[in-house]
């Protein structure tokens, strides 16, 4: 099996950070096998998506799960991106400080919205951040 494309690799990035759904590839095609979390199947009802289930139940040892950053991880990238940001060192402390209270997440994006340049710059950042760590996890399904 030849290592997923860019493209392959764009698409598994952006399925796990809207994080309804699981990602499964088949270590043989590379194809991708979603199906929903169990949050969400508890939600969608247990029909939904029968036939990708019973694919992974009836061939499980043939995919591999794909699995998403952990909340300290995204913490910690948000934090090398604050600590990066010596362009604006105002935005930058005020960053930082967010990132020291409680409710991490929300007060940092709440900071980042007073900036649309800073802004930008932090999804190009988070894009590329997030599809290197899909790369990494594949790296080690295909290795």
């Amino acid at each position: 099996m030849k290592f997923p494309d860019e493209e392959t690799i764009r698409q598994i990035t952006e399925t796990l950070n809207d994080g309804i759904m699981c990602v499964y590839i088949h270590k043989e095609t590379g194809e991708l096998l979603l199906i929903p979390t169990q949050e969400n199947m508890d939600y969608m009802g247990s029909d939904f998506m029968e036939e990708e289930r019973k694919e992974l139940e009836e061939n499980e040892e043939q995919y591999a799960e794909i699995s998403g950053w952990e909340t300290w991880e995204a913490f910690e990238y948000m934090k090398v991106f604050a600590e990066d940001l010596s362009s604006h060192p105002e935005l930058q402390e005020q960053l930082l400080e967010a990132l020291s209270r409680s409710k991490p997440f929300r007060n940092f994006k709440d900071v980042l919205f007073e900036d649309e340049e800073v802004r930008q710059q932090w999804f190009d950042f988070e894009s590329k951040w997030q599809q290197a760590h899909v790369r990494k996890r594949l790296e080690f399904i295909f290795d």
